[in-house]
């Protein structure tokens, strides 16, 4: 089965009353869950309850809009290896949950092969390998690297509006201690750097997160940024 790509929300007024209509829409749901997080949600009709037509559409479209998911694109962040320390682990998970308001988020950690009895280009070979087998098909594919392309949090915040409003789904790769493979690097579609300056894995993921969550809110228009 292919992987899931992203999330899909149909929000329709109504329910399908008839069985043959139930059943179309229950058998292209199933197959649509097969490419992707689908769900659908049904909201009540007002028509016909002894209010105007023109205040029974409002109503109604208040309740589609209530239904539709706030963030409906994907980011997602690869990283080789887990987060062992506690402080690490927090701040990971606060940020996460905080990109959660604006975004579908998703962070896979794949296994590292560093100091695994194999020479360390194997190794990031197979890192690579595991990062873009992690990363949804047809997404745009960001090497975190020192030689990346540097932004300040205003322009990484327009960079990101673009990318999602382009593409769609972004899968930003994240690697171990030896960094990237060849392979890996010519698979991607562009490098982007935190800093010029070496990062410890578990800050640069912490510090990636945050400016995400920083990028959202200056999309959006919200204090956080100062």
């Amino acid at each position: 089965m292919p992987r899931a790509i992203g999330h899909l929300t149909v929000a329709a007024v109504g329910r399908l009353r008839e069985p043959h209509w139930q059943a179309a829409q229950d058998e292209y749901a199933r197959r649509l869950r097969r490419y992707t997080d689908f769900q659908l949600v049904e909201v009540k009709d007002v028509v016909g309850r002894a209010l105007p037509d023109t205040a029974a559409a409002a109503r109604e479209g208040e309740a589609l809009l209530a239904a539709a998911p706030r963030g409906a694109r994907l980011v997602l962040m690869t990283a080789v290896g887990r987060l062992r320390e506690r402080h690490w682990q927090a701040a990971q998970e606060d940020y996460a949950r905080r990109l959660a308001r604006y975004t579908a988020f998703e962070l896979v950690e794949v296994r590292d092969v560093v100091g695994k009895s194999v020479p360390d280009t194997v190794a990031a070979a197979r890192e690579g390998e595991q990062l873009l087998a992690a990363a949804p098909r047809g997404a745009r594919l960001v090497l975190m690297t020192a030689g990346g392309r540097q932004h300040s949090s205003p322009e990484l915040a327009a960079w990101l509006q673009t990318q999602l409003e382009q593409v769609g789904t972004l899968a930003f790769l994240i690697g171990g201690p030896v960094g990237f493979d060849p392979a890996t690097i010519a698979a991607a579609h562009e490098q982007l750097a935190l800093s010029r300056l070496t990062l410890p894995h578990e800050l640069a993921r912490v510090v990636l997160l945050e400016q995400l969550y920083r990028a959202f809110t200056i999309i959006h228009g919200e204090p956080y940024h100062k």
